[in-house]
């Protein structure tokens, strides 16, 4: 199994397995954000807008944040 922390956030990736070109963010079980070689997928919502993207993925780390800092008090 390889961890990989940054600050309080943990990507586990079980023995063996590479998935090449994607980055997945979730809330619980629950995955929000998903970047991949066919483009970003949000809240299982294509999105094609690159503005759009920007937009849900400012979003995504701003929740993310909001969390951490919750999780702090």
């Amino acid at each position: 199994m390889c961890n990989i922390g940054i600050g309080k956030t943990t990507l586990v990736l079980p023995d063996g397995f590479a998935a090449p070109n994607t980055i997945s963010f979730k809330v619980g079980e629950e995955e929000v954000l998903l970047l991949d070689e066919h483009g970003m997928t949000y809240n299982g919502q294509v999105i094609q807008d690159a503005g759009e993207a920007h937009k849900a993925f400012l979003e995504v780390l701003a929740n993310m944040k909001a969390v951490q800092l919750t999780e702090d008090d």
